[in-house]
């Protein structure tokens, strides 16, 4: 019986004297980048005659979108716009054309003209307090302005998308 009680007695005692003990836990964060968009305006060309000609966005009509993000981010930007609206219910389109500096992005610090064919591949940094605005024919030149051309259209409502793409780099 001593034999097991002395047994017992080694078993719970530690064998080793150690008076503290350390190990590592790991911590890990994503701070992902914070994006939001919205469209603020639409193009309206309203009800003009084929015999018009041409029909020029302006300074009050024009696309625009409103996004924010986080300070310092750069962001690319792609415009996919229509080359021509599309009659609805029927068949037939209205050829559209834009100005080689037709689109614009904006964050208050920098303003930049831009070809929307090509997009713009990297604007920035984005400035405090992280929002921006672009458009798409805001302007009073004819490399500025969006050009819907109705020479010959058939009577009839016409329409198109314009897709914006905005990344954060």
């Amino acid at each position: 019986m001593r034999r097991i009680i002395a047994f017992l007695f080694l078993l719970a005692a530690p064998l080793w004297s150690q008076t503290s003990q350390s190990i590592d836990a790991s911590e890990t964060v994503v701070v992902a980048p914070m994006l939001t968009l919205s469209k603020s305006q639409d193009i309206t060309w309203g009800t003009h005659f084929a015999q018009e000609g041409d029909v020029f966005s302006s300074t009050t009509n024009y696309a625009a979108w409103l996004g924010q993000t986080d300070v310092g981010n750069h962001l690319s930007v792609v415009v996919s716009a229509p080359l021509a609206l599309n009659k609805q219910g029927g068949t037939g389109s209205v050829p559209v054309s834009y100005g080689a500096t037709s689109a614009e992005i904006t964050n208050d610090i920098i303003v930049n003209r831009f070809n929307p064919a090509t997009g713009i591949p990297n604007f920035g940094p984005v400035g405090s307090p992280g929002t921006f605005t672009i458009t798409l024919g805001k302007g009073a030149t004819a490399a500025d302005q969006v050009t819907v051309h109705l020479s010959n259209a058939q009577r009839g409502t016409y329409s198109g998308l314009i897709t914006l793409t905005v990344t954060v780099l």
